[in-house]
This record gives structure tokens, sequence and C-alpha cells, in this order.
């Protein structure tokens, strides 16, 4: 599931992205010849800020279609995501509370009000900070928890042959059996073995397995792994 998620925003990014990086480019193109005010970040004209932000876009857009690695997608888009937020934050900054006057020459270009294209922006913005963030959050707490599964110690109940998994840290001590709530000591057990009842074949086993149907290894029809009387 969280690949064909991940799939999807890393996608609709690249179209997003790729979107805005025409309409930067495309507005600079028809408005070659008009003199556009300076913003008061990085003191650049609007025309320079529409090509550094359409390129940015652009680049990450490409790196979203072609590269392989799911997780370096979803790590540039939060990237720039953070970069265009920063760089709002610095507008307010500088003095500037309303960057509409900034973007007033990409809405007439596209025939939209200052207002309508400041919201797009944002939600453009939100999206993939917003999208980012979770998915970069889920992909770790996954990792994370599947370093802790192959952490776990696992033993099974000398009582009732319930699976029980332990930290390593927990091992030696007395714990209620989660499945009968009789008392055992938590330790690794060694391999089981057993005769097949069926034809009498010696099987040798782990301890977690206890319980488990298997083919038996001599005469394969199925058994049930069972402790040793």
């Amino acid at each position: 599931m969280q690949t064909k998620l991940t799939r999807c925003f890393t996608d609709s990014a690249a179209a997003l992205l790729a979107a805005m990086a025409a309409a930067y480019f495309v507005c600079n193109l028809v408005n070659i010849n008009l003199v556009q005010p300076r913003e008061p970040v990085f003191m650049i004209s609007t025309r320079a800020l529409f090509w550094v932000m359409g390129a940015s876009e652009a680049a990450v857009a490409l790196v979203c279609i072609f590269a392989r690695q799911a997780w370096l997608k979803v790590a540039l888009v939060l990237w720039l995501s953070i970069n265009l937020l920063v760089y709002r934050l610095g507008l307010q900054w500088a003095g500037t509370h309303n960057p509409r006057g900034y973007f007033g020459i990409l809405a007439d270009t596209f025939g939209l009000s200052t207002a309508a294209t400041d919201t797009i922006l944002k939600a453009l913005l939100l999206y993939l900070l917003i999208g980012g963030f979770l998915l970069l959050l889920w992909s770790w707490l996954q990792k994370f928890t599947a370093k802790m599964e192959k952490a776990l110690l696992k033993t099974t109940c000398a009582h009732c042959g319930g699976h029980i998994a332990f930290l390593p840290q927990s091992l030696g001590q007395k714990i209620p059996c989660p499945h009968c709530g009789e008392s055992i000591t938590l330790e690794v057990p060694g391999n089981l073995k057993m005769s097949c009842v069926l034809c009498g074949g010696h099987i040798e086993f782990p301890g977690h397995a206890l319980g488990q149907k298997i083919p038996c290894p001599h005469c394969t029809k199925t058994i049930t792994l069972l402790k040793p009387a």
C-alpha cells in the first residue's frame, strides 16, 4: 500500500511541479519586455526569481519521473517544499506580509486574480509539504518496526504451545503467558525433536515452529509439530 501511495504522490508531484515550472517560464517569455519589480529577499528581479523557481521545480519533476529510488523522490519534493515555505517566511520577515504583488504578473499572464494565484501556490505548497513529510515518516516507522521485529526473540509456552515474541533484555524474566495466563520463563528454546506419527521418521525443528503443520520430510504426509512427551 505504501508503494502505491508513494508512486501516486510522486507522480502527482511531478505533474504539478512541471506545470508550475512551465507557468513560470511562459510568464517570463510572454512578458520579456516588461520591467518587473525586485523581490526583497534575494534582491533580484521577479523575472530572475521565476527562472530560478521554474528551473528548481522542473529539476525535481524530472527526478520524480526518471529516478528509481522512491525515498529520493519524496525527499527532494519535501526539500523543495521546505525551501518554498522558508522563502515565504523570508518575505514576511522582510516586511512583505502580502506576497500577491510579486505574483501579479503571473496572475495577469493566465487571466487569474492575484488572490486565486496565491491560493493555488499555497495549496500546492501544502500538498507537497504535508504529503512528503507523512510519506517519509511512514517509511521511517516501517523500517523501525521491521528492525524491532528482527531483534525480537521467539519462544513457545510450555503449557499451551502459544508463540511469544520478546525483547532480548527480557530474557530470563518470568511473565504470565499472553495466551493461557500460566507463568513462564522467557528463554530461547533449542531445537525440538519428535517422530512422525505416520511413518516414525525423526524430525527436528525450532521451538517457535511448535504447533505448525508441515509435510513430513520422510513420508510427505501433513503432520503437526508437537512437543515431545
